[in-house]
Formats: structure tokens, C-alpha cells, sequence
């Protein structure tokens, strides 16, 4: 598991990594419960190294997983890793942010930012008569005491009509999928630079399994910016 990047002990770890092993909000395609499993199994086929030749020095703690649509038991795992360097999360539906990122915010002072790269805004007050759905990521986000400012929606090309008004009223950062195609990269870390990364003292991001696939989105690589 997690082929030679585990720590020795916890101590010596530089990243605690845990998953939440739920998909009961998602709308559209089960099965990202099995995500956390699935990922660790194929960790062991791929070499610590990245697509330049540079080998990861890292080395990482893994905490389990969490298997409930559960606060407490989230901000316990995120409790555990607080004093690493980096605590990484592994998803699960998009709801489990919900969980992850009011978690984060009550253990880390400072102004923090979210970066949300995903085909949809997930900002519905109610989704499907549900505030935990997945389609409620953000708006949770904002209630739990993250402000308009301080959230970035990046690749976005599906709109519900009640997310097209909130962020007509709100100052929310948007970048299209079709805008990031025509400023390039570069412009758009430039403006998440103004918008989230300058004076932040932390930052989180998570990497989330996709339930509905929405065509028309960026390629691998422009994720890696």
C-alpha cells in the first residue's frame, strides 16, 4: 500500500491521509464509497516518482478510513494530522467535503481558500430535497463560515438556475471550462492568485470522485497548475 511513500511510524510521517468511504448523497452513479479501497490497491502499481524523473520523498501516514456521513468522526481524523505538513483526504461523493472542509476550518486559524475544479458549481442551497447532497458542497461551505471571496470555481460548464442567481448577487470567483480554454492556465492561476492564494495563510483543496460527467472539460495535464 501506498508502494515505499508509508512512514515508519507516525511521528516520522509528513502527510496523513484518510478517506471517507461514503456515497449515500450522490445522485448519479454509486460506487465512489469504494474509491478509498480502490486507490490504496492501486498505489502499490505505481512508482514514487513523478512524469519529470523526480522521486517523492514524502512520506505519508494513513489513518483509515471514516464510514459514516459523519461530522466527528471526520474532524477527529483531521484533528489527528493537524501538526503535518499536509492532511489529504480521499473522497467518497462530493458531500463529504461538506464534512472535511468545516472540519479544516475549525482547526486552522487564518483566512482560508477553496478551489473547486469541477464540471459543476456545486453551490444549490437544496438539492433533490437534500442540504447534504453533493450538489450542496459549497453553499454548506459558505454557512459553516467561509466567505463568498474566499471560494474559486474553476471548469465549470453545468449550472443549476438556483446556482446561475446566487452567483449573480455574490462575489464568487468563475472560470468557465470555455474561459480557461480561452485565457489559458496561466491566466487563471493568475486570478486565483489575486482572488484566493495572496495573504492566505492555508488553503485547501480536495480531490473528489465524479458522479455525473459533464463533456467539455479541460484534459489531465490542466489540472496540474
Amino acid at each position: 500500500m501506498w508502494r515505499n511513500l508509508l512512514a515508519e511510524n507516525f511521528e516520522n510521517a509528513d502527510i496523513a491521509l484518510f478517506g471517507i468511504a461514503v456515497d449515500e448523497n450522490c445522485s448519479v452513479g454509486r460506487g465512489t464509497a469504494l474509491a478509498p479501497k480502490t486507490l490504496r490497491e492501486c498505489s502499490e502499481y505505481l512508482p514514487p516518482y513523478t512524469a519529470a524523473g523526480e522521486k517523492l520523498e514524502p512520506k505519508l501516514w494513513d489513518l483509515g478510513d471514516v464510514t459514516e456521513f459523519d461530522y466527528g468522526q471526520v474532524f477527529e481524523k483531521m484533528a489527528s494530522g493537524k501538526d503535518k505538513k499536509c492532511t489529504f483526504m480521499i473522497g467518497g461523493d462530493h458531500s463529504v467535503s461538506i464534512l472535511s472542509e468545516k472540519a479544516f476550518r475549525a482547526l486552522h486559524n487564518g483566512k482560508i481558500g477553496l478551489i473547486h475544479i469541477d464540471a459543476h458549481a456545486d453551490i444549490c442551497d437544496v438539492y433533490m430535497d437534500s442540504k447534504n447532497s453533493h450538489a450542496c458542497v459549497n453553499r454548506r461551505a459558505l454557512e459553516n463560515g467561509y466567505a463568498a471571496t474566499d471560494l474559486s470555481l474553476i471548469g465549470i460548464r453545468s449550472f443549476e438556475g438556483q446556482e446561475v442567481e446566487y452567483l449573480a448577487d455574490n462575489p464568487v470567483l468563475v472560470a468557465r471550462a470555455d474561459e480557461v480554454v480561452q485565457k489559458g492556465a496561466d491566466k487563471v492561476v493568475d486570478e486565483l492568485r489575486k482572488n484566493v492564494l495572496k495573504d492566505f495563510s492555508s488553503m485547501t483543496a480536495y480531490c473528489r470522485s465524479n458522479g455525473g460527467q459533464i463533456s467539455g472539460g479541460w484534459v489531465q495535464n490542466h489540472g496540474f497548475i
